[in-house]
């Protein structure tokens, strides 16, 4: 795990792990946040749900921003792929299945968004307003339980 990050008001900065195969709009929002939080976001990218893991597995998180159409890498045995199967990895295997998780994507309908809703991961819609996404952040952050 990585140490404390001081933010806003010497508060610990939240820890934001953003996993979208597109790095410069994982740029772009990544600095925004940082930016728009005035320290108080952390954000570290990660192009694919196999570095996602591996990032997960070292370092402490308080949220994951996923992109719902991740493209299918090759991926060890037993490792997550898709935005999908990673999400499936983080409630079934990963030692804190209650991480907040925030889907974006650009389909309005479908059967794959339901079942992120369903495995507890809030919405978001392409093309996103970046401070839509501070303030969604903002709230599922508040909610999510103390861990």
């Amino acid at each position: 795990m990585t140490g404390t990050h001081q933010g806003a008001a010497g508060l610990k900065a939240k820890r934001i792990l953003w996993v979208d195969d597109e790095p410069d709009c994982a740029f772009f929002h990544r600095k925004y946040l940082e930016h728009v939080s005035k320290g108080g976001f952390e954000v570290t990218s990660a192009v694919d749900a196999a570095e996602a893991v591996e990032l997960l597995l070292k370092e402490y998180w308080d949220l994951v921003i996923l992109d719902v159409v991740l493209p299918v890498k090759d991926t060890a045995p037993a490792r997550p792929g898709t935005g999908l199967q990673l999400l499936r990895w983080i409630r079934t295997e990963y030692s804190r299945p209650e991480l907040p998780v925030v889907a974006v994507t650009g389909y309005r309908k479908g059967t794959v968004q339901e079942e992120f809703q369903a495995l507890g991961a809030t919405l978001i819609y392409k093309p996103a307003d970046p401070d839509k996404i501070a303030n969604e952040l903002n709230r599922v952050l508040a909610a999510a339980p103390v861990s």
